[in-house]
């Protein structure tokens, strides 16, 4: 085989390794070296799959007085074999080690030992895969309140029958519950899909103005333990002091509406995730299709009625896979105050094909000559990989199929 046009096309030639070293003055200066990042630590990874959930709950809620069993699933061996066991760590708000359950099979000699003990001398090999449920029962009993965190932990089994430290899992999610008289509930679970939580009140950075850009500020974490790319949008919805969220997902799009209580402060709460596919005429692409768009409100007139009204458009490549952008459209009407997230994720129309070959992201918004400016990425060249940047405009009547014109005079004050 041969390099490509960096190398002139020479043939390929492997005749070296790369070695990376972990090196650090040892003169007592500076904090030893975390002792999880050396070649001899345990290296149980959670993949893709990877699971970590407490079993035999009613909702969020538990009884703190009753042994709690959490079963972790999908984990791999990313280091050298392993002869051990798992366990959940459970830390305090301060990250204060509090106790360390193991599993049941800790004092035979770990979990590896009854999985890997008839025919690998109990040692689960590099890349090995543990892809059942492995329940670990531990106790919050007695504990005083506040909030927890239990973590996938593991520790290898010594050959002189001795237990080393144990050592975080990587890339493990993690299970966060509130005590508080003897109850216990559940305040951040792991999620197997791609699923994100508000883990503080949204802010904004300056004033927010008509016309202008203010910087809004979400903190989000990641209830999957994988590292995972995504983006979302915000816009604001009305004058309800209500905010949309719409974010991508595979097969569609899912809605949320914040409503702030108070706006200088950033207080005010969240209604409910929903997956607008699953709603009546939702608005929905193609399953294997999970791809960035663009949702604007505008103020329009629909022409049916001739009355005033709000309208959403989103954009949403509808498939097969990344391919056929379209903007879905719908009525907000200006009698209902009430908004929902659910009522939201319903009743859409699909109204305007922007493209129909392979294309990916989009966005657009209103231009100052009324029409609808949307760049998105489509596939001109044949020879290319789908993400030329292409810019089109629209006016709002045939965006939305001669349903509704724009109301220039609310944006534009003519």
């Amino acid at each position: 085989s041969h390099t490509g046009s960096e190398f002139q096309g020479k043939p390929l030639a492997f005749n070296r390794a790369i070695t990376a070293i972990l090196a650090h003055p040892n003169n007592g200066k500076f904090p030893a070296i975390d002792s999880s990042l050396l070649e001899s630590a345990p290296q149980l990874m959670f993949n893709e799959g990877g699971s970590f959930l407490m079993k035999d709950v009613a909702g969020k809620t538990f009884d703190c007085s009753h042994t709690l069993c959490l079963e972790m699933n999908s984990f791999v061996n990313r280091g050298k074999p392993f002869r051990g066991d798992i366990g959940v760590a459970v830390y305090a708000e301060e990250d204060s080690l509090v106790q360390v359950a193991y599993s049941d099979d800790h004092a035979s000699g770990g979990l590896t030992q009854r999985i890997y003990g008839a025919d690998q001398d109990g040692v689960m090999g590099s890349d090995y895969l543990i892809n059942l449920p492995q329940p670990i029962r531990l106790s919050l009993s007695g504990l005083p309140d506040g909030y927890y965190r239990l973590v996938p932990v593991c520790v290898a089994h010594c050959e002189d029958g001795s237990w080393d430290d144990f050592y975080p899992m990587k890339k493990s999610p993690i299970v966060e519950v509130e005590l508080a008289d003897g109850a216990g509930r559940i305040s951040e679970v792991c999620s197997q899909e791609p699923l994100f939580q508000l883990m503080s009140q949204p802010r904004l950075i300056g004033q927010a103005e008509a016309g202008g850009k203010v910087q809004a500020v979400f903190t989000l974490k990641n209830l999957n333990g994988v590292p995972r790319d995504c983006y979302m949008r915000v816009k604001l919805l009305d004058e309800n002091s209500q905010v949309v969220l719409s974010s991508r997902v595979i097969g569609g799009r899912l809605f949320n509406i914040f409503t702030y209580s108070d706006i200088r402060t950033g207080a005010g709460s969240w209604e409910s995730e929903e997956f607008s596919r699953s709603k009546n005429d939702g608005c929905a692409a193609e399953t294997n299709n999970g791809t960035n768009g663009e949702i604007l409100i505008l103020p329009a007139v629909e022409k049916a009625t001739n009355k005033n009204c709000h309208i959403a458009l989103q954009s949403v490549p509808l498939g097969p896979r990344r391919s056929n952008v379209a903007i879905y459209v719908k009525k907000l009407d200006p009698e209902t105050s009430d908004i929902t997230s659910e009522s939201f994720a319903g009743s859409w129309t699909e109204a305007y094909r922007v493209s129909d070959t392979q294309s990916a992201y989009s966005t657009m918004d209103v231009q100052s000559n009324g029409r609808i400016g949307i760049f998105l990425e489509e596939k001109l060249n044949q020879a290319g990989n789908g993400y030329d940047l292409v810019y089109t405009s629209v006016p709002l009547d045939s965006l939305t199929l001669d349903m509704y014109r724009l109301r220039r005079a609310a944006l534009f004050g003519k």
